[in-house]
């Protein structure tokens, strides 16, 4: 990486947002950089709650923090971005009217945009004062869980009132012993669901004005003493384990001397995610503007719209609103696949074509889905409705047993036959989503299924004769006879005097 080297886009920040960014910005074709300050990537996701389920990403009824930050990191380093972390950026500083110049611990950065998405900046975990707790810290008293296994068969009490608490309640309730979750306000602050879910399992709720007297223990914790702060009562439990999940305290750190406008910690917005310095823009939980909610949910989109007008900013000639990633060309959707397609015509693996396939399965199950209502004709869009359970199917096949085969190694690649497949991945189908409240006709549909359906057919024989072993060749020929069944439905229809 030289130090003189330009890059379109800079995002200061490497958690969730961060990453969502990261690979919006390679979407657009942006020449990427991403800065973390801690030595991974997943900002406080990783550093405070890896092992706790999240329960409000789109897609997700619940995933692990670590498996969020893992799916995250695979997306958004698809385009090869420059990534620095272990680096804190100290200094920002507007070089001229088209770059800025980051300042680092470990160098200089240069960058014609820049988006903050440094979550809640620098942060130290709120520590409590009660007696006989922090003596025991790493004994049996913990202020981040990073493997929950240490709190099988345990009786946990868990001390706070917030989404942090409620969720370790619920999500080591079948772990643990017992819970105890303890609340010294008269509100807690989490979600009404997962509060509603605490008081029908079998936690110990002691709420309100309930808080910890005092911790007893020689060398681990071994019971604590609670105090009803209302009417002074105290009684003693025995315990195996605390946790205290009573927030941090948040600091912008150098980030508050760069001339931003801020409002108490956070940097201030606009509704185009664009702070007071031309070029500059935030997202995710270190902004705020008037309709602001700290979710990584609404951070994807801030930083998916600081992405986009950044581009613009760049060059006003660029629309702000991107083109789907469902009309873009196949090659386009992965730059694994784009490369490998590209002049270095390095061979493609069985687990690049398998990934093709199932981008492609996706896109036509999203297609018959939205269009079976619009069709207009009852048996086409019987028929759509019916084929779209089955790319359902196919794409639970792929996900679920023919990519975990080629990534294990059960399943092999002859390089020289899947060679040939590379004709095949440049060309293109699009399969628009039919408009929201626009008609499609009967034959307009069927062409267009009868296209894609052509399209993976020959992708997955020539896929076919590249596998080994015969297991998966056949796995790769079912989902091709699959397809021809749909084929010869769609030309069945096509054929129909009333078309």
């Amino acid at each position: 990486m030289a130090a003189n080297e330009v890059y379109d886009i800079t995002i200061i920040g490497g958690g969730p947002v961060g990453l969502y960014g990261l690979y919006y910005a390679g979407l657009r074709k942006m020449k990427a950089k991403i800065i973390e300050a801690l030595p991974e990537f997943g900002g406080q996701v990783t550093a405070l709650y890896p092992e706790k389920f999240i329960y409000d990403v789109a897609g997700f009824p619940a995933i692990l923090g670590r498996d969020l930050v893992k799916e995250q990191v695979e997306q958004g380093l698809q385009y090869d971005p420059t990534v620095c972390l272990g680096e804190k950026v100290l200094e920002l500083k507007r070089v001229d009217d088209d770059h800025f110049q980051l300042i680092g611990e470990n160098g200089k950065h240069l960058s014609k945009t820049v988006v903050i998405a440094g979550g809640v900046g620098a942060f130290t975990l709120r520590h409590i004062s009660t007696p006989g707790l922090n003596e025991l810290e790493g004994k049996g008293v913990y202020y981040v869980v990073k493997r929950v296994e240490e709190f099988r068969d345990k009786r946990v009490l868990i001390v706070g009132g917030g989404d942090t608490a409620l969720d370790w309640a619920i999500g080591l309730e079948h772990l643990a012993k017992k819970i105890t979750l303890s609340h010294r306000l008269d509100e807690w602050q989490g979600h009404e669901d997962t509060i509603d879910k605490v008081y029908r399992s079998s936690v110990n709720v002691l709420f309100p004005h309930y808080e910890m007297k005092q911790v007893h223990g020689k060398d681990r914790v071994e019971g604590v003493t609670m105090v009803q702060i209302k009417t002074k009562e105290t009684f003693d439990l025995e315990m195996d384990a605390i946790i205290v999940n009573v927030g941090f305290i948040a600091n912008l750190g150098p980030i508050a001397e760069w001339g931003l406008e801020l409002e108490k910690r956070h940097i201030v917005v606009n509704f185009k995610m664009e702070t007071n310095l031309k070029g500059v823009y935030g997202a995710g939980d270190i902004i705020t503007h008037p309709s602001k909610l700290n979710l990584i949910a609404q951070g994807y989109g801030e930083i998916a719209a600081a992405v986009n007008l950044s581009k613009n900013y760049i060059d006003p000639k660029q629309r702000v609103q991107p083109q789907h990633s469902t009309h873009m060309k196949k090659e386009e959707l992965g730059e694994a696949i784009q490369k490998k397609l590209g002049e270095e015509k390095t061979s493609l693996t069985g687990g690049d074509v398998a990934q093709f396939v199932l981008g492609m399965e996706r896109e036509k199950a999203k297609f018959y889905q939205q269009a079976a209502p619009k069709v207009g004709r009852k048996e086409v869009e019987e028929a759509f409705k019916k084929i779209f359970q089955e790319e359902e199917e196919h794409c639970r096949t792929l996900e679920s047993e023919i990519l975990p085969k080629f990534q294990s190694g059960d399943y092999t690649w002859n390089n020289e036959m899947g060679e040939k497949l590379r004709i095949r991945l440049e060309r293109s189908v699009t399969l628009p989503a039919p408009e929201k409240d626009g008609a499609l006709s009967p034959e307009e549909a069927l062409k267009m299924g009868l296209q894609a359906e052509e399209e993976v057919i020959g992708l997955c024989r020539k896929a076919a004769s590249a596998v080994q072993p015969t297991e998966g060749s056949l796995a790769f020929r079912r989902l091709a006879e699959a397809d021809a069944v749909h084929l010869q439905i769609f030309k069945g229809l096509m054929q129909k005097d009333s078309i």
